[in-house]
């Protein structure tokens, strides 16, 4: 029984690797797609869409640093 009861564990815990891994590249993915569309507005945009976008890129760039 413990042979299977270790078999468990570690199924579990690639189970929950594995969710955290999706969890981790679908924020990634929001990530981009945000960026994207900053990136999107930036090119099609005024002067002043354009501070506006680059204030946004600032202000997460200090979030996520």
């Amino acid at each position: 029984m413990q042979i299977l009861g270790i078999a468990d564990q570690e199924r579990d815990a690639a189970i929950k690797a594995a969710s955290d891994d999706q969890r981790q590249v679908k924020l990634m993915h929001d990530r981009i797609a945000y960026l994207n569309v900053l990136m999107e507005t930036w090119a099609t945009g005024d002067d002043a869409t354009a501070a506006v976008v680059k204030q946004a890129l600032q202000r997460d760039r200090n979030l996520f640093s």
